[in-house]
């Protein structure tokens, strides 16, 4: 796989979390740590965009608000507009 270098702006504690990663061996790079969550982020979107798809097609409706919290809580997904 071929790699781009990109240079991008991001809060210092997103930063500090990052270079935590590394050092505690959870990734093996902030270039890998950032990667990742780039990779999950594009999975929980497609993914939102297809449920969104299904249950507007639900004769029952979307999930109420409880509902939707019990899958985050089972799939260990944050809670929306929160970042990991």
């Amino acid at each position: 796989m071929s790699a781009a270098r990109i240079t991008v702006t991001i809060p210092e504690q997103l930063a500090r979390d990052a270079r935590q990663a590394v050092d505690d061996g959870k990734a093996e790079s902030v270039s890998g740590y950032v990667a990742d969550a780039l990779r999950h982020y594009g999975r929980t979107t497609t993914l939102r965009e297809l449920l969104d798809q299904w249950w507007a097609q639900d004769p029952a409706g979307p999930p109420s608000e409880a509902e939707r919290a019990a899958a985050r809580a089972e799939l260990g997904l944050p809670e929306p507009g929160l970042s990991q």
